[in-house]
């Protein structure tokens, strides 16, 4: 069953290939492409663990090089067609899965989704195995090493094991990590945070739903410039908003934590607006499609599995039979809470754990 599977996964794969052969490079591409190119030369701690990316994926293309690293995305992609399977124990959901175009295109990029998608299922199979305390706590802070967004998954997952005794140990493990790296960017960046970006996807969302930013006045600095650049008519952007009045600020600790100080004060204030909202955008979330992937001639299966992914996902929620399922759900929300935009990249790390628990909701639920 396995080896058809792998040649059933192989054939989208070559099948976007061929209608695509570039690959895909965005700006947080070149952060990592250029993490990889400087590792050898600037080995130090303030280097590899800092508050801009996470260093997994940037030290993998230390040791590859794009075109070579596009072919191992691709072996991880058909990885996780089998993951799927082993999930569901179906051979249909593992072969829908196999073609799923909102998935797909990501293996061509330059970016984390790969290796997170894959991520995200074996972390899953671990969870429901339960069978090696070390290895699980292991892919949990892998996970947290390749992409700060998945911190909140071994959370999520170790409170629910909190009965045992080791889930508590790990969890208290895992949260020390979290705190070291704060300290860490503290220490070596003047930022007392884990990631900048987070900072400012979060007030992007005060730009997204046009927020009242009065409360925050205090922040004068912030609250000068969102007020000067909402009349300029100008792109709501939160990264072309900085670039505008000050392109270094992202090496200014000082300012970047006045930055969090003035999003938080505002995101309080408005409170229901910023919880309904998001809540509000989760239909648009699964049904969006990254401009970074659309593509002309596969278009129609891109839009069919955002269909298939949205009534997965409400299937999902409706009849909750594995408990994986709010491993999904926890990914989701922290896409359309914590950013104001790129859903459908964020997403797509559990595209395929969203089918799995879709088809589990209904076909189990009648066993």
């Amino acid at each position: 069953m396995i080896p058809i599977l792998v040649a059933i996964a192989l054939i989208p794969r070559l099948l976007y290939a061929w209608y695509h052969p570039g690959i895909i490079f965005t700006p947080d591409s070149a952060i990592y492409y250029d993490f990889g190119r400087q590792l050898l030369s600037n080995f130090t701690v303030k280097f590899i663990f800092n508050p801009f990316k996470a260093p997994l994926y940037g030290i993998a293309n230390f040791f590859s090089t794009p075109d070579i690293l596009v072919i191992l995305q691709m072996g991880i992609g058909i990885l996780t067609t089998i993951l799927v399977y082993r999930l569901s124990k179906n051979f249909l959901v593992a072969t829908l899965a196999s073609w799923n175009m909102l998935v797909i295109p990501w293996e061509r990029a330059i970016l984390s989704e790969a290796f997170a998608t894959v991520w995200v299922l074996i972390f899953s199979y671990l969870f429901i195995k339960k069978t090696n305390w070390g290895l699980f706590f292991v892919v949990c802070v892998t996970g947290l090493f390749l992409r700060t967004a998945l911190m909140f998954l071994p959370i999520v997952a170790l409170i629910l094991l909190r009965k045992n005794k080791m889930a508590i140990i790990s969890l208290l493990c895992y949260l020390a990590i979290i705190v070291g790296l704060i300290a860490l960017n503290a220490v070596n960046w003047g930022y007392r945070g884990l990631q900048i970006t987070s900072d400012i996807n979060l007030f992007g969302k005060i730009l997204q739903y046009n927020l009242p930013i009065e409360s925050a006045k205090s922040h004068t600095y912030f609250y000068t410039i969102v007020s000067d650049y909402r009349t300029k008519n100008l792109e709501l952007h939160p990264y072309k908003l900085l670039d505008y009045y000050d392109p270094d600020i992202y090496v200014n600790g000082q300012k970047l934590q006045e930055l969090r100080a003035f999003t938080i004060q505002v995101l309080v204030n408005s409170l229901p607006r910023y919880i309904a909202g998001s809540l509000f955008d989760i239909p648009k979330a699964l049904m969006e499609i990254d401009p970074y992937i659309e593509s002309q001639p596969l278009g129609f299966l891109q839009k069919i599995y955002a269909i298939l992914q949205t009534i997965a996902f409400f299937v999902m929620l409706g009849g909750r039979k594995s408990v994986t399922w709010l491993f999904a759900l926890t990914q989701v929300l922290v896409a359309v809470f914590l950013s104001y935009g790129e859903y459908g990249r964020l997403i797509s790390v559990v595209s395929p754990l969203i089918f799995v628990n879709g088809y589990l909701a209904i076909f189990k639920n009648r066993s």
